[in-house]
């Protein structure tokens, strides 16, 4: 008994899937002049079976000029550079001011016109370190260090030792847990692997 309903149901989703398939929908007007492929960025004189690469982006790397501010050119960098555009409009337009107090608007606001008040910074100095450079200067056994660097920790300043979730490389077996030692500033090749 199972075994039919479980026959039947199926054969009617796969009918009713095909069936619904197979119905034409209506086609998107394709704005005139733009072509699924750009070709301009191909260089057709390159046979696609000697060099596939020049074929689909001779033309792009024939024409394309890396500007001199750049270190590459291309889609990701447009896209990029587009992005920092529109995120400087939007925190400048938050920046201006005028939202409720507690809005996300008004505290994101407050905290980049902070940052780009730069007379405030250069008048402050290092005044607002100076608490924890006091707390590095107390510093004075292995007990102390420890103390100092679990405060810094709860704080969100992961100084000695950062905990996360973050995808592994490939290489290694898999697991959503990762610790890190902050680089400090160190090149690559000079952190801890």
């Amino acid at each position: 008994m199972m075994k039919k309903l479980f026959f039947t149901v199926t054969t009617g989703v796969l009918f009713t899937t095909a069936f619904y398939s197979c119905q034409t929908a209506p086609k998107a007007a394709a704005e005139p002049g733009v072509s699924f492929i750009d070709t301009s960025t191909m260089d057709l004189a390159v046979k696609p079976g000697d060099n596939f690469f020049d074929y689909v982006n001779g033309g792009w790397v024939k024409r394309t000029v890396i500007p001199a501010t750049e270190s590459n050119a291309g889609a990701a960098l447009d896209m990029y550079n587009r992005t920092k555009v529109h995120l400087h409009d939007i925190l400048d337009s938050v920046a201006k001011g005028g939202f409720s107090n507690g809005s996300i608007e008004q505290k994101v606001g407050d905290f980049y016109a902070s940052g780009m008040d730069s007379v405030t910074i250069d008048k402050l100095g290092y005044d607002p370190v100076k608490p924890t450079l006091h707390q590095i200067d107390s510093i004075k056994d292995a007990a102390s260090v420890m103390r100092f660097v679990a405060k810094q920790t709860t704080e969100g300043n992961n100084i000695v030792i950062a905990a996360g979730i973050a995808p592994w490389r490939a290489s290694l077996p898999p697991s959503p847990r990762h610790s890190a030692a902050p680089s400090a500033g160190c090149p690559r090749s000079a952190r801890p692997r």
